[in-house]
């Protein structure tokens, strides 16, 4: 299982981690980024020029899928709790921030695009 203190792994599974990266770093990047990697890429086939919403966008995937989505090309707009979690997913590249806590989100969302809404919710 994950918390074992050994694995076998196939040699093609295992990726190489940065030498400026650790390994508790890298292990977090994985789960994060790869998760968020998948469901853009393969789930959401999101694309250059779309909207992503993506809701809870403070938390560890989330801002990965913020991240992940400016660097595909996506208008990203973010929804979060609170204005200290926006913050983390503006300096990430939100384009747009929503706090769902003290804004009506569907509304703020049909705003934000013009009545079309988002190519792609990641929640």
């Amino acid at each position: 299982g994950g918390y074992a203190e050994e694995a076998a792994i196939a040699a093609d599974r295992l990726v190489p981690l940065p030498d400026a990266m650790d390994f508790a770093t890298g292990a977090g990047f994985m789960l994060t980024y790869c998760t968020s990697l998948y469901a853009l890429e393969n789930r959401g086939q999101l694309q250059t020029g779309e909207t992503l919403l993506v809701l809870g966008a403070a938390g560890g995937v989330g801002l990965a899928a913020v991240d992940l989505g400016k660097a595909m090309g996506a208008r990203v707009i973010a929804a979060a709790s609170s204005a200290d979690k926006l913050e983390k997913c503006r300096a990430m590249g939100a384009a747009e921030i929503i706090n769902y806590e003290t804004e009506d989100l569907k509304e703020r969302v049909r705003e934000l695009t013009q009545g079309a809404g988002a190519d792609v919710i990641y929640d």
